[in-house]
């Protein structure tokens, strides 16, 4: 951002904080944990099939699905807890929020790893 920043680029509007690494970091431990089981289940080949399918999924499907959940969830009156928890979580302070993420992916990871050991003792090498 800073050499951007330099070169009068008016396309950066602010320098990296400790908040968006902790984005970064949170979302790829995320996603190392559900591939690396799928790895060592499926293998190379199949895992990265898996990957891609997933990966696609991922960019194309919730804009999709989104509207359709948000007005199933309007009309079960389920729509004023989610209001609830984005709003108490608005008032919480970002240190907060960023450091539930990082245990929360920490656990996520654990156990992925955990579940990996275990699918790589149990093959046949």
């Amino acid at each position: 951002g800073g050499v951007l920043k330099l070169a009068d680029l008016s396309l950066v509007h602010q320098y990296i904080t400790i908040s968006d690494v902790l984005f970064v970091i949170v979302n790829i431990t995320l996603l190392i944990s559900l591939y690396l089981p799928v790895y060592f289940k499926l293998g190379y080949v199949k895992s990265g099939y898996l990957n891609t399918i997933v990966f696609l999924v991922l960019f194309f499907v919730p804009s999709l699905i989104l509207p359709a959940i948000r007005e199933s969830l309007s009309k079960a009156g389920e729509l004023n807890a989610i209001d609830r928890t984005i709003s108490y979580l608005s008032g919480s302070p970002d240190w907060m929020i960023g450091l539930v993420a990082l245990l929360a992916s920490g656990l996520i990871a654990y156990t992925s790893l955990s579940i990996s050991q275990k699918l790589y003792l149990s093959k046949d090498l």
